[in-house]
């Protein structure tokens, strides 16, 4: 038997330009927990979140994974199926205060943007990432998880390197060529 959800979700749009909106989301099927709720309310973004290039996460209140997109997939290395419904694996040990602290904020209502932070992949390597947040909020407004989008600051990273080291090399062949005139 096919069960219908019944699913409605509406935008927040932050007064501060500076903040992302907030996603409420709203599931008129009132029978089942908190929990569940969220990640029913959850597949109804599927589509776009699996389509979208920056990786997408979700934490409940316990910091445990709740989504995960195929793009979060590609920068860690962890997949859907093994990270989902277990505890937030990506912070290394020298940041998790600082993660705390920005969990704490988001839970209490507050998104952020553009925090350059690390992270850290399946294989133990550190990622260098650019991370925005909001809050997920329950029909009474309840903030019931943290959305995060995350962006992989790796290959932008290396292009820096690569153009600052060119612009080294220009400067020493600018400083042997005047040393050669004179």
């Amino acid at each position: 038997q096919v069960r219908e959800k019944a699913l409605r979700y509406k935008l927040v749009r932050s007064t501060d330009t500076g903040l992302p909106s907030t996603v409420c989301l709203y599931e008129l099927d009132r029978e089942r927990g908190s929990a569940e709720r969220l990640r029913g309310s959850l597949e109804a973004f599927e589509q776009p979140v699996e389509a979208s290039p920056v990786g997408i996460v979700a934490l409940d209140e316990n910091k445990t994974v709740v989504l995960w997109n195929k793009a979060a997939g590609l920068i860690f290395g962890w997949y859907a199926d093994e990270i989902i419904g277990r505890p937030y694996p990506l912070v290394p040990s020298g940041e998790w205060e600082k993660f705390s602290e920005l969990f704490d904020s988001v839970m209490a209502g507050e998104g952020y943007r553009d925090i350059e932070s690390t992270r850290q992949r399946k294989d133990e390597t550190n990622v260098a990432l650019s991370m925005s947040t909001t809050p997920i909020r329950d029909s009474k407004g309840h903030v019931v998880a943290a959305l995060a989008l995350l962006s992989d600051l790796s290959q932008q990273r290396l292009l820096e390197e690569r153009l600052a080291a060119r612009a080294r090399l220009e400067a020493v062949g600018q400083l042997a060529s005047g040393v050669a005139h004179d």
